[in-house]
């Protein structure tokens, strides 16, 4: 359905069509009545949900984005919490083998990570 927000308060606002086909909006908290009565006016409006309905899109877009890169940062985080509790446990003379293979692989891990890091944001920058 379309819809546009309202221009004091931001709600969305569906698009709604009166007795005679006329598109028109209402605003509950704001107490706003909008009506669209003349052809142009019409073929406006019609250019204008176009434009909000692409504006939402390209936001989501952006936002799924920023979602990505934070899951990416978190996983970074713990990878690099791993490594400092693994570099306390290993030991100085008597290294545990396994304990140096894992922070080993985590290292690994963490480079990749970086790397996605680097790329999500070189295709963010694109849009």
């Amino acid at each position: 359905m379309a819809a546009i927000p309202c221009f004091l308060c931001g709600n969305k606002l569906e698009k709604r069509t009166d007795k005679n086909e006329k598109p028109y909006f209402v605003c509950d908290p704001c107490g706003i009545q909008m009506f669209v009565r003349r052809q142009a006016g019409i073929e406006r409006l019609e250019q204008f949900i176009e434009v909000v309905k692409q504006q939402q899109v390209s936001l989501a877009e952006h936002s799924y984005a920023v979602v990505e890169i934070q899951g990416i940062l978190n996983e970074i985080r713990g990878v690099k919490r791993e490594i400092e509790t693994l570099d306390g446990e290993i030991g100085i003379f008597f290294q545990d083998r396994e304990k140096t293979a894992a922070k080993e692989s985590l290292k690994k891990r963490l480079k990749t990570l970086l790397g996605e890091l680097e790329a999500k944001a070189k295709t963010s920058r694109k849009h």
